[in-house]
């Protein structure tokens, strides 16, 4: 039985909720075929797991029917579907309550489609103050202002059918119509924001753009006075497609003054993103945001928004970056402390192989280079860093220690990687890395044959698109004097 949707879903249940389950389940209201209870019984003492001869089928069928009764698949069946359509009855309920003022909202239909009038004033004034107590005025809030005051025109036009100009005069109607404009701008928004991060990446450009942002326009302007969290997303698109930095300066202040009242994933979304646009500014050459995307991590830290959600486990990508981006900007000791403290929080797959490659590159700061590649020889390639990641270290190293034939056989078979994995990485991290390869090779010749080339910095410096720019001009620094 491990493998029906019944089970699966079991699975999912917390240990309390199992306890609430069976409560629903024994429930006459809720259930009243008897059998449907014993196979639950017979079912959660395999809880979690759910696994073992002590499942399957015949076993169970025994255990509620009886041995004496032959198995009947067909019964089976039937009864495995009523029990899971309880357990979806249990999931909804359960979710139902768990939303402030939803189920506010499906009183006052219920109220209003049985023309209870007073009740139905009584609990929307009841509704309308629940809606005011929610913590964060967020989607779930505008989605429930604008169901509250929809319940609210049914009301007066149920009640007061012939009198327009008191309906006119219904602010709160009003400011519900406000809440609906506000509830689809802030989900274009975040749609929008998805195409443009994948645009920036992909360099793709996609139909619907000029569409998005006339009616994202329209919207601001109307709209008189937007939340917190609406205004923050409309401050990330503005900031990543115009690539203006007053909006990056903007949402930065919005967040330091804001980031305790809003939802967690908003402010995950909105410091993801301030990552994203950091790390395009420095690509295009804006060494100084280097120094911008740490204080970015510093602060996601002290936010615990660098914990996946809902987790105590830190984010892998987080750390991988933020440990990079702090060696960059000379901050050693906190890359080192951060990558002590987070990474035995990491999940534990990937503790061992993250630890390595993130010690590789401490050590090849710390210009400890033999301990670097002892490091990088146990770091396997994964999801968080590529083969191309480890190469790029490698390259580093090589040139550090001036070790020209082992880093001219890795800069060929290199080439020979990035052309054969084109289709592997997005086109600008395939042009970053080539130039970044290509300018390491002029580099090293340079410095091999204690050559000058006065040209070098200004055209590492003019290259649109490059990696570690930053190393590529220190070393032409050090080679033009």
């Amino acid at each position: 039985m491990e493998q029906t949707r019944l089970v699966q879903y079991l699975k999912i249940l917390s240990a309390k909720e199992t306890e609430l389950l069976a409560a629903f389940v024994e429930s006459n209201y809720h259930n009243r075929n008897k059998r449907c209870v014993q196979l639950l019984q017979a079912l959660l003492p395999y809880y979690p797991g759910f696994d073992g001869s002590g499942v399957a089928k015949e076993k169970v069928y025994a255990r509620v029917f009886g041995k004496e009764h032959p198995y009947n698949d067909q019964v089976m069946r039937n009864l495995c579907s009523r029990l899971a359509d309880l357990v979806y009855r249990f999931l909804i309920t359960e979710n139902l309550f768990w939303q402030p003022v939803l189920p506010d909202v499906y009183l006052l239909d219920e109220l209003n489609r049985r023309s209870a009038y007073h009740l139905f004033e009584h609990q929307l004034k009841q509704a309308r103050h629940n809606l005011e107590k929610m913590p964060v005025k967020n989607e779930d809030y505008l989605r429930s202002h604008f169901s509250l005051e929809l319940q609210a025109l049914m009301h007066y036009n149920r009640r007061y059918p012939d009198d327009v100009p008191a309906m006119i005069k219904q602010k709160n109607l009003n400011a519900g119509i406000e809440a609906l404009g506000e509830y689809y701008l802030y989900y274009l928004l975040n749609h929008y924001l998805f195409y443009l991060n994948a645009r920036n990446i992909y360099q793709h450009p996609f139909e619907q753009e000029a569409q998005w942002r006339q009616a994202i326009e329209v919207l601001w302007q109307t709209l008189p006075n937007v939340s917190v969290p609406v205004k923050a997303y409309y401050l990330l698109v503005e900031m990543l497609a115009t690539g203006n930095e007053k909006f990056y300066l903007q949402l930065k202040l919005l967040l330091k003054d804001f980031a305790p009242q809003l939802p967690d994933n908003d402010v995950r979304n909105c410091y993801i993103n301030l990552e994203n646009y950091c790390m395009k500014a420095i690509r295009d050459g804006n060494e100084h945001y280097l120094t911008e995307l740490l204080h970015v991590y510093q602060t996601e830290m002290q936010l615990n928004t660098h914990l996946n959600p809902g987790e105590t486990t830190v984010s892998v990508m987080w750390l991988v970056n933020a440990v990079l981006i702090a060696l960059r900007t000379g901050n050693i000791v906190w890359a080192e402390t951060t990558l002590q403290q987070c990474y035995l929080n990491l999940p534990q797959q990937v503790q061992p192989d993250i630890y390595h490659f993130c010690m590789a590159n401490i050590c090849f700061y710390q210009k400890k280079y033999a301990l670097a590649m002892q490091f990088l020889a146990v770091a396997h390639p994964n999801y968080y860093y590529s083969t191309m990641d480890i190469k790029c270290l490698l390259l580093r190293i090589f040139y550090e220690i001036d070790e020209f034939d082992l880093l001219y056989a890795q800069i060929d078979t290199f080439k020979h990687y990035l052309s054969n994995n084109e289709d592997n990485f997005p086109p600008q991290r395939i042009a970053n890395t080539g130039n970044f390869v290509k300018f390491t090779a002029r580099l090293a010749k340079l410095k091999e044959y204690r050559l000058k080339d006065a040209e070098i910095a200004a055209e590492i410096a003019a290259c649109s698109q490059i990696t570690f720019r930053d190393w590529l001009l220190a070393k032409a620094k050090e080679i033009t004097g």
